[in-house]
């Protein structure tokens, strides 16, 4: 299914066709017939949307593709099964989508062949469904497949669909629709209405009925081109009836009480409707040049190759366009301007779709791009819909980050912003779209670590915000406005740390759709946490909730499907690596399996070849990294550990000196301290091999081995500790050489005598140092 979707997109419509008759359509019919035998699951539904997705672009705008879409057990008999069968709440507008462009491109003939096979009967089911695009997709089609079988049944003859719509209860549910006031988008209850309108061509309309004759007439008269036209259309084959009975019946009723110039003077409405009907007919007689220009070019460039379409842009056809948008903005807007501002953005937009090599036309001074942000500033929020900011999204779709810079630069965003204000949930739904792809253009070409230079501006313009809101607001039918708009926040704080405000919640959503089953969001919501990876205040947020373990749950799945998404995975595990601290890259290597990004690096995929390289070497370096710090802390605290027993040794010492001392107030810092003429005596004297002393014999060297210049008087010490008598033998004062290593120390023997009551300080004049007592000093 995914091979077929990407081989029809980009194509023209003959290439495609050649793809219909080489058996794709079939294979498609195929797997979505598989998949709804038996009972549907959660794989069986996303088959089936891959199925639906590849019809839909191999059928757009291909008018020879009609007979092989009707065939016995073709696309247009499944996805009628699919659309009875799926639970209502499950149906989505990728379901619908074969269907929409197959009837855009019919005749009325082929709309009648649709209704036979039996397109009403889901139709009808989709009444029901609180997604209000699809509900809006159900009204107009509706009403186009009868005021179609009711052309073809001629003038004054009634339409042969009322009756059997009447007795299943289409009508009441048509009706219920008018009468509800829930609908946001105008267009459900409008279309609704002209349904009924033109089912009952040629008949008497119930009085119960009235109020749909009134929005049609009311439309008919509004702001809305399409609206307006196809309510005229409705009126034509509601006057097909003698409508002065109706009239009389309208007079005597109270429905017309809300409005007072038909209860006063009921002819007023035949009046109304003749005049209208007339208008139309003018209209269709006398169509301007310019509007027969931007039809042409419509029509000309929706079946055309991209290359085709190019010629006419290199010939002017944009610059044309370009031109009838310009004079519709000049002066005061009115309803036929606004009509030939939505053919010139549609013509646009048929010539910019998949057009790569459009874009340096498109962006000229003047140019459409120029128009379209003219436009948006001038038009009524009510009044701008997704017609007029198609072109926006072409152009989105095409460009490169380069190119979106320059559309950022142009003022695409600023000019869009007045749009998230919108009802319109079309209008939202590309907005937010094209946000987040500019946004996430400008932010990547800032490199690694550097922060969105777009961020600052839409903080102070209040862009951010209002995007927030949008994210917030969980009223929306079409849950993509709220999955784009997260997307936006996210990129814009690419290095940067999000708001505790909001950015939890973000984060969460981005979270779930990563694990989720719409692999193209899943894609977006892997690139917008890879944006804010790069700023390491955002990892804690990021990591929470077993993130990690999901990721590495998908990298283990072998599902083909999966694989689409492992590249963004790598890459967004690198950069938590790159980014992160130590906490994070000890979680990385706690919670993903290193033995499958080994496997990983050896995938003929490049881009996950590099990923999971970089992994594996980031990891390298930074368990090296760690080993060596490891060491050196190891280092540190043996010398720590070997200077407080240095220092417990020398406080022991101290605390006898001090008990000694105290006794006789001798001063402390001379017995400890020699002259320094005396040290260097003593540093130069060769170490004696032995002690031969009867009370330092049982000691070893080991016990002696001290820190440099530190005295030991192992008999005071012996004394404190015993309170031995003053007969006690006399013994020498102990030195320690500091320019011997540690381990080679040996104690050098002092002849200095003392009493065990009277400690005297050892000293050495410097003429005995320095002159005839040498030989005595070594003895």
């Amino acid at each position: 299914m995914r091979k077929i979707k990407e081989e029809g997109e980009g194509k023209s419509p003959e290439e495609r066709l050649k793809m219909i008759e080489q058996g794709g359509l079939k294979e498609i019919c195929k797997v979505i017939h598989e998949q709804l035998e038996g009972e549907l699951n959660q794989n069986k539904q996303y088959i089936i949307q891959l199925g639906c997705e590849a019809a839909s672009i191999i059928l757009k705008e291909n008018d020879d593709s009609f007979p092989f879409a009707i065939e016995e057990g073709g696309i247009v008999d499944e996805i009628i099964y699919l659309l009875i069968k799926l639970p209502i709440e499950n149906i989505k507008d990728i379901h619908i989508d074969p269907l929409a462009n197959i009837i855009n491109i019919l005749t009325f003939k082929q709309k009648r062949v649709l209704q036979q096979i039996g397109i009403m009967k889901p139709l009808k089911r989709l009444l029901s469904i609180e997604n209000e695009n699809i509900l809006n997709w159900a009204s107009q089609n509706i009403y186009k497949i009868c005021y179609a079988v009711g052309y073809l049944e001629g003038g004054g003859k009634p339409n042969p669909l009322r009756e059997k719509m009447e007795r299943d209860g289409t009508i009441q549910q048509l009706f219920g629709i008018i009468q509800g006031d829930k609908y946001k988008d105008k267009y459900i209850r409008g279309f609704a209405a002209c349904s009924v309108g033109v089912l009952y061509k040629s008949a008497a309309i119930p009085t119960q009925f009235y109020p749909a004759v009134i929005l049609i007439k009311e439309q008919a008269l509004g702001a809305d081109p399409t609206l307006s036209q196809q309510s005229i259309k409705a009126l034509e084959f509601v006057t097909e009836f003698n409508f002065k009975s109706n009239i009389e019946k309208l007079r005597k009723s109270n429905i017309c009480n809300s409005n007072k110039a038909i209860s006063e003077n009921a002819d007023y409405l035949i009046k109304l409707i003749n005049y209208m009907i007339k208008k139309m007919k003018e209209a269709k007689s006398e169509i301007s040049d310019d509007e027969k220009r931007m039809k042409e070019i419509y029509e000309y460039g929706k079946g055309k190759s991209p290359e085709e379409r190019l010629k006419i842009i290199e010939q002017g056809g944009l610059k044309e366009i370009c031109k009838v948008i310009h004079e519709q903005l000049e002066g005061q807007l009115n309803q036929n301007k606004q009509y030939m501002l939505q053919l010139g953005c549609k013509a646009a937009s048929a010539l910019l779709k998949e057009n790569d090599d459009s874009f340096p036309f498109a962006v000229e001074e003047g140019g459409i791009i120029d128009e379209i942000v003219s436009l948006f500033g001038k038009l009524p929020i009510e009044d701008i819909n997704e017609i007029h900011i198609n072109p926006l999204v072409r152009l989105s779709e095409i460009s490169n980050f380069e190119q979106r810079k320059i559309l950022s630069q142009k003022g695409v965003l600023k000019s869009l912003t007045r749009s998230l204000n919108s009802a319109n949930e079309d209008l939202l739904n590309n907005s937010t779209y094209i946000f987040q792809r500019i946004i996430f253009g400008v932010g990547d070409l800032e490199g690694k670590g550097k922060p969105n230079p777009l961020l600052k501006e839409m903080e102070r313009d209040g862009t951010v915000i209002k995007l927030v809101e949008v994210f917030q607001n969980d009223k929306y039918e079409n849950k993509d406005i709220n999955v784009w708009s997260a997307c936006s926040v996210g990129r814009l704080y690419k290095a940067n740390q999000i708001p505790s405000e909001f950015g939890p919640t973000i984060v969460k959503e981005l979270q779930d759709l990563v694990i989720g089953n719409d692999l193209s969001l899943s894609r977006q919501a892997i690139i917008t946490i890879t944006c804010l990876v790069e700023s390491q205040l955002n990892h804690n947020l990021i990591l929470a909730g077993e993130f990690l373990l999901k990721l590495n749950q998908i990298l283990n799945n072998e599902d083909e499907d999966k694989e689409y998404l492992k590249e963004f995975i790598l890459q967004l595990i690198a950069y938590l690596f790159q980014f992160g601290n130590n906490d994070s890259k000890e979680q990385i290597q706690r919670e993903i399996d290193i033995r499958r990004i080994i496997q990983l690096s050896t995938n003929e995929n490049e881009n996950i070849n590099k990923y999971a390289i970089e992994i594996l070497q980031q990891e390298n370096e930074y368990n090296k990294t760690t080993k060596k710090e490891q060491q050196l802390n190891a280092q540190q605290k043996m010398k720590e550990k070997e200077q407080i027993q240095e220092n417990g040794k020398e406080k022991q010492f101290e605390k006898v000196q001090e008990k000694r001392t105290s006794k006789k107030g001798l001063n402390m810092k001379q017995v400890r301290c020699p002259s320094p003429s005396t040290l260097e005596a003593f540093y130069h004297r060769p170490p004696s091999p032995r002690v031969h002393n009867s009370n330092l014999n049982q000691f070893t060297l080991k016990e002696f081995a001290l820190p440099p210049l530190q005295i030991i008087q192992q008999p005071l010490i012996q004394s404190a500790r015993t309170q031995k008598p003053k007969s006690q033998p006399k013994d020498h004062l102990i030195f320690y050489s500091a320019r011997s290593s540690h381990a080679n120390r040996q104690p050098i023997i002092s002849q200095q005598k003392y009493d065990d009551d009277e400690v005297e300080p050892i000293q050495q004049s410097e003429d005995k140092v320095k002159g005839n007592n040498v030989d005595e000093q070594k003895k």
